[in-house]
């Protein structure tokens, strides 16, 4: 190809769980990158190979420490499935999937609930 235009989204977040203390990138052919943070947070590094190429290659290093997250652990109680708000909040949770699906035992409560039994 004549030249190209790239951008990499490999930097890792630093944040609560996780502390980045080294991140490097390195093409080949070499180019210069430019390093900027998207709209949702994301590190990006763009950078234009602009002579003639045959290949790619983008090496990406980091050191990361990360540190133990806690258990998630559900906190919804059945009265909150009475809740509209919360229902409308959690929908794409309480569907049915292909890959899930409500037991006999499951269903029965469930009805109950609803009927507010």
């Amino acid at each position: 190809m004549t030249e190209s235009q790239n951008e990499v989204r490999a930097s890792p977040a630093t944040d609560i769980h996780q502390q980045v203390h080294s991140y490097r990138i390195d093409t080949t052919p070499r180019a210069g990158i430019l390093r900027y943070t998207d709209a949702w947070g994301t590190h990006v590094d763009t950078f234009g190979v602009r002579d003639a190429h045959d290949h790619l290659v983008v090496a990406v290093q980091a050191s990361v420490e990360t540190r133990p997250r806690p258990q998630w652990t559900a906190t919804a109680t059945l009265a909150d499935l009475s809740d509209p708000a919360f229902v409308g909040g959690h929908w794409e949770y309480l569907q049915p999937t292909r890959h899930t699906t409500a037991g006999d035992a499951v269903s029965t409560i469930g009805q109950r609930c609803m009927a507010g039994s």
